[in-house]
């Protein structure tokens, strides 16, 4: 029994972390940024990469595509003031946000994108497993 219980948790161990899969529809771009849309069953989203010369050591993402991403929402990191977590009433209040060099990036609330997102799995273009 004893023997069961310790095989049952070192196999546990062992168990990878399976990143949600997305498909990638859409490139564009505003100024040093990259704007990737991709979809994951009906949900849209709009992904933000800063433009980046990468070595060719990455492979470049291509349109119909799937790849395994670890989004982060930009709603999620609200600023916070003198320890206040500043946040609005409803996401639809924030329509654009501001990056550097001027570039304002928004959200497409009339083509179902409420959000901005980004991930560590993405450099510009080229695709980090």
């Amino acid at each position: 029994m004893i023997f069961f219980a310790l095989t049952s948790c070192n196999n546990y161990k062992h168990v990878k972390n399976v990143l949600p899969t997305y498909t990638i529809y859409k490139v564009d771009s505003i100024n040093n940024y990259y704007l990737i849309y991709a979809k994951k069953n009906t949900s849209i989203f709009k992904i933000v990469s800063k433009k980046e010369h990468t070595t060719k050591h990455y492979k470049k993402i291509k349109i119909g595509n799937n790849y395994n991403l670890n989004l982060h929402s930009r709603s999620s990191q609200t600023p916070v003031i003198n320890g206040v977590k500043m946040s609005p009433v409803n996401l639809i209040d924030i329509m654009c946000y501001n990056y550097e060099d001027n570039t304002q990036i928004c959200t497409d609330a009339k083509n179902g994108i409420y959000d901005l997102y980004t991930t560590e799995n993405l450099k510009g273009l080229y695709y980090i497993k």
